[in-house]
């Protein structure tokens, strides 16, 4: 007879719902040494079950008795009728109608642009370089990472207003969303509180600038198809046969955004900050990008095979996983691990715990990109390494994300040499995503070549392993 899981029981009357908010990752990581591979965690009046063994993960992930948990429903005011938060049919119709906006043939028709904007942002640190200025690296891969979204769902980069008005908007959404997520008490999205007036205004300002370039596909006196997303979902039918609806189209691209902006620019982040922290991989992965630099193919970097650049992107990720938690919602009674999970129970699976294991990561803090040679992963579990979530719901544009990443190392460590800066230590921000709170600062300088250095990362913070 299944046995309900343990757990830490926490206040009284909230349980660990503090915790929980204020310091996550602390509490999932002890967690996973004192309880074990499934813990209960009380929630005020409610209860979630955290999942930290890949199989039990993958059973989570992949089970069709596993759908979007309570958590999803709560970016309804943000995110409604997008398969970001959709489950059941409307999912898998969603999905199948947004898979040809990500096929790798489209995507290579947007590479060149992706490489303008990676070239651009290379320019402004030649010139930071060169006047002395100090640089926030996450800052400046996120508005990389905002371009090249808004290259893949117009064709093109937004203009100047549009730019500074998505942005504006889009950080005010996801402030609140995360004051919204970490509430002890979630209040209803009907109530009228100052944070979800300015979560729906942003939001219609968002809604304001894609709906413009919605109705100027629809307005074109000769329909085509220019591989963007807009063009994509505008003048090709569903597998049905009828065409989109601008309230269709407008929920898809709000859900991409929040699925694959800040989400590719923490991955991106986070890998060159390993590459500042280690500087024999660095230099390897420069000798990698120079040798796909030295090629006269346009594409560069989009379409190359870098394996190195894998591996070190993955491990980057494993260590600083994007998603830090992937949520689920057990749809009907079921057991892991030995332990009941009622029906109704949400889950949480945590990839910044599993991917810290020794049970499956030898030296787990250890930073090794080579651990992911296929030699060196034969035996480990799939679900030991999974920052991009999985199973059937696995992020969509995961291959987009890897080119973009691949187009930017290809042009930033082919012209720079970037170090730890040791007066700007990082703090993990675990919000939406990872991110650093205080930025990434690092010293640049030119590759190649010795010179002053200017600040622009710092130190993976102490961070101990599961004992």
């Amino acid at each position: 007879m299944s046995r309900t899981a343990p757990g830490p029981e926490g206040h009284l009357l909230l349980g660990n719902a503090r915790e929980f908010r204020d310091h996550p990752l602390d509490l999932m990581m002890r967690c996973r040494r004192q309880y074990g591979d499934v813990v209960r965690l009380r929630m005020g009046p409610v209860a979630l079950h955290l999942v930290f063994n890949p199989e039990h993960v993958g059973r989570v992930l992949e089970g069709a008795t596993f759908g979007r948990s309570d958590v999803a429903s709560m970016f309804e005011p943000l995110l409604g009728g997008s398969m970001i938060i959709a489950d059941g049919e409307p999912w898998r119709s969603q999905r199948q109608a947004l898979a040809p906006t990500f096929a790798r043939e489209r995507l290579k028709q947007l590479a060149g642009r992706f490489r303008e904007a990676a070239v651009d942002l290379v320019h402004r640190w030649e010139e930071a370089l060169r006047r002395g200025l100090e640089l926030d690296a996450q800052q400046e891969i996120t508005r990389y990472a905002l371009e090249t979204m808004a290259i893949y769902l117009v064709g093109r980069r937004f203009d100047a207003q549009e730019s500074a008005d998505i942005s504006r908007a889009w950080y005010t959404c996801l402030r609140s969303m995360a004051d919204r997520l970490s509430a002890m008490v979630p209040l209803p999205a009907w109530l009228p509180t100052p944070s979800m007036r300015r979560l729906l205004a942003a939001e219609q300002d968002i809604s304001r600038i894609i709906l413009h370039h919605v109705q100027e596909r629809r307005q074109e006196l000769k329909p085509e198809d220019r591989g963007d997303f807009l063009s994509v979902l505008v003048h090709t039918p569903t597998p049905e046969g009828r065409k989109l609806t601008d309230a269709e189209i407008l929920a898809e691209a709000k859900g991409l955004f929040l699925a694959g902006f800040d989400t590719v620019a923490s991955a991106m982040s986070w890998t060159l900050h390993a590459c500042a922290a280690h500087p024999g991989v660095q230099h390897r992965l420069r000798e990698e990008v120079r040798a796909v630099a030295r090629d006269a193919s346009p594409l560069g970097g989009a379409v190359a095979d870098m394996p190195y650049f894998r591996r070190v992107f993955n491990e980057a990720v494993r260590l600083n996983p994007p998603l830090w938690i992937v949520d689920r919602k057990a749809q009907e009674d079921v057991e892991l691990g030995g332990f009941h999970i009622p029906k109704g129970s949400n889950i949480i699976t945590c990839p910044y715990v599993t991917h810290r294991d020794p049970a499956y990561w030898e030296d787990p803090l250890v930073f090794d990109p080579d651990r992911f040679l296929p030699a060196r992963s034969e035996g480990r579990p799939r679900y030991a390494h999974f920052p991009f979530g999985g199973g059937r719901m696995k992020c969509i544009g995961v291959g987009m994300a890897m080119m973009e990443a691949q187009i930017l190392f290809t042009e930033l460590l082919s012209r720079f040499r970037v170090e730890l800066s040791p007066w700007r230590p990082v703090e993990l921000e675990p919000t939406l995503v990872l991110r650093a709170r205080a930025g990434l600062h690092l010293k640049l300088s030119l590759a190649g070549a010795e010179g002053p250095p200017i600040t622009t990362s710092s130190t993976v913070p102490p961070l101990g392993a599961i004992a």
